[in-house]
């Protein structure tokens, strides 16, 4: 360990890595790609504020392809809620 960062000591080393774990800690999420499945309709908010409708036609680990209004988008799960019909 002392010859990859000569200057650091394995405190130093072992607090960055911490904080960098925290850091991206917030990229994941909760909630599973198991919640959802081909054909599912979801909703989600769009760049400009305005809620939309679709469905899930690809999924992949880091984003969705869904079809709304013969519009397709990528968005990752984590913004990506379902619908479920009562």
């Amino acid at each position: 360990m002392g010859r990859l960062c000569p200057g650091l000591q394995a405190l130093k080393l072992a607090c960055a890595s911490r904080r960098a774990k925290a850091r991206f800690s917030c990229f994941r999420t909760h909630e599973g790609p198991q919640q959802f499945k081909l054909g599912d309709t979801v909703s989600f908010t769009d760049k400009h504020l305005r809620e939309r409708v679709g469905t899930i036609v690809r999924m992949n680990t880091r984003t969705y392809s869904l079809l709304c209004e013969d519009e397709q988008w990528r968005m990752p799960p984590a913004l990506v809620r379902k619908i479920i019909d009562l």
